[in-house]
C-alpha cells in the first residue's frame, strides 16, 4: 500500500512538474512575442 501510495504521489509530482514547465514556457514565449511586436513600432 505504502508502495502504491508513492507511486501516486510521483505520478502527480511529474504532471505537476511538466505543466508547471509548460506554462513557464508558454508565457515566457508570450511575453517574448509582446516585446518584439511593441519594440517593433
Amino acid at each position: 500500500m505504502k508502495g502504491d501510495m508513492e507511486k501516486m504521489f510521483g505520478l502527480v509530482y511529474e504532471c505537476f512538474l511538466i505543466s508547471y514547465v509548460l506554462t513557464n514556457e508558454f508565457f515566457s514565449n508570450k511575453f517574448h512575442f509582446i516585446s518584439i511586436v511593441y519594440l517593433d513600432e
